[in-house]
């Protein structure tokens, strides 16, 4: 499978919709100094090349206490029990989003937009599951990788 955008900023920055990049605010303790630490997110899909950006602010400043790569949907066979068949594809968004968060993150919308301008639209709730299990590796794991290339 080629994974067209593979490092691009297509899908959005640190949680916005805006596609912008939020830097964190450096923690500062008055007993101990700079804490290396940010707890700002983001908390939404960001493109992975945002934890190698700003190594000053950015996702690869120092260890984020307080993120998420926002929505993680499960494997087919766990979507397979727990949605009524009817309601797997096209996603039902009255059953899909039944458990989102709040706020802001109410809806799968930017989610599924990420998903599809990186790997391309998906034909079958079995394809769009394994697309976003990938998301979900490629998503986490330049979280730690930048944390440990500039660890502090």
């Amino acid at each position: 499978m080629i994974l067209p955008g593979h490092i691009s900023h297509r899908a959005g920055g640190a949680g916005t919709e805006d596609n912008s990049v939020i830097a964190a605010v450096p923690l500062y303790s008055e007993i101990s100094g700079p804490t290396g630490m940010k707890m700002l997110g983001p908390y939404d899909f960001t493109p992975p090349v945002y934890w190698f950006t700003d190594t000053l602010l950015g996702g690869a400043y120092g260890f984020n206490t307080e993120t998420c790569p926002g929505t993680s949907i499960p494997p087919v066979a766990s979507l397979k029990r727990m949605l009524p068949v009817g309601s797997l594809w096209p996603i039902d968004k009255k059953y899909w989003e039944y458990h989102t968060g709040r706020n802001q993150f109410t809806t799968l919308d930017r989610y599924r937009k990420a998903l599809s301008s990186r790997y391309g639209e998906s034909e079958s709730v079995e394809e769009f599951a394994y697309k976003s299990q990938v998301s979900n590796y490629e998503v986490m794991r330049p979280m730690f990788e930048a944390f440990i290339a500039h660890k502090p």
